[in-house]
């Protein structure tokens, strides 16, 4: 939910300039639930990995996006699934990416929760 939280104020700011607070309850984001199949997918979370694909210990901070997409890429050309990162928002979590290939075949939509409902909640 942090890691949601954190994207969603980034969202609300690259996309608009804005803070979430400053958009119509309309523009707000929903939270999408989703069942993900147990796969394997490339790992850029353990510190062993991150050695290993080439980025510094202080991984995700002050990496800038080209090497990350670069590697992303790699991983897409190489037929992988998806990649679990070190999440570079302020909450510093993990996230998964599911590259758009694989979506249908790993992902089940479940439950959708409306700004109001997901934002606010303490976790």
């Amino acid at each position: 939910m942090d890691v949601a939280r954190g994207n969603a104020r980034r969202y609300a700011y690259d996309a608009f300039g804005l803070e979430l607070e400053d958009l119509r309850e309309e523009a707000l984001p929903d939270l999408q639930h989703y069942d993900v199949a147990e796969c394997e997918v490339v790992d850029a979370v353990t510190p062993a990995a991150i050695s290993a694909l080439g980025l510094t210990p202080s991984y995700p901070t002050g990496i800038p996006h080209p090497p990350c997409q670069a590697i992303a890429e790699q991983a897409y050309a190489d037929g992988e699934r998806g990649i679990a990162v070190l999440s570079a928002t302020s909450t510093r979590g993990e996230e998964l990416v599911i590259f758009d290939r694989e979506v249908t075949a790993l992902t089940t939509k479940t439950i959708r929760e409306p700004f109001g409902r997901w934002f606010y909640l303490k976790t």
